[in-house]
């Protein structure tokens, strides 16, 4: 269905600019009203778990002019659920009371991460959409 792939396109692409707020927001001035809506936790919810499920159902559903059913939005699926995972992990650990070091510990170690999973989310974003017809993008 086409509005798989449009969809997997446009959250994979919130999906990296939700991970590259903080960083987006302190380099460039006009992205501080983006950042602030994006890092609300209710909008990065509602974010996470449509970006989880067309993923899921981008598995599931063969895009219009796909020759291979799965292997054909591998890829783009692949990196809205894991990144969608990464940020629920961290909506989590806002809801949830956890112990401060445990929960430190494993955020500074995926914090580092942001800006090239950011990065990588919008990359195969625009990928996607330039070749929509290309095995894996």
């Amino acid at each position: 269905m086409a509005q798989f792939y449009f969809l997997s396109i446009i959250f994979n692409v919130l999906l990296g600019l939700t991970l590259l707020a903080e960083y987006l927001g302190g380099k460039l001035e006009f992205f501080s009203p983006v950042r602030n809506i994006l890092l609300k936790v209710g909008v990065k919810t509602v974010v996470v778990i449509v970006s989880v499920l067309v993923g899921i159902f981008k598995l599931i559903i063969k895009s219009p002019g796909e020759t291979v059913p799965v292997a054909g939005d591998l890829l783009p699926a692949m990196t809205g659920i894991a990144i969608g995972g990464v940020l629920l992990f961290d909506i989590f650990r806002q809801w949830v009371k956890v112990p401060k070091a445990s929960a430190d510990n494993a955020m500074n170690a995926m914090m580092a991460y942001y800006t090239p999973l950011g990065i990588f989310a919008i990359v195969v974003a625009i990928l996607h959409f330039i070749f929509p017809g290309v095995l894996i993008l």
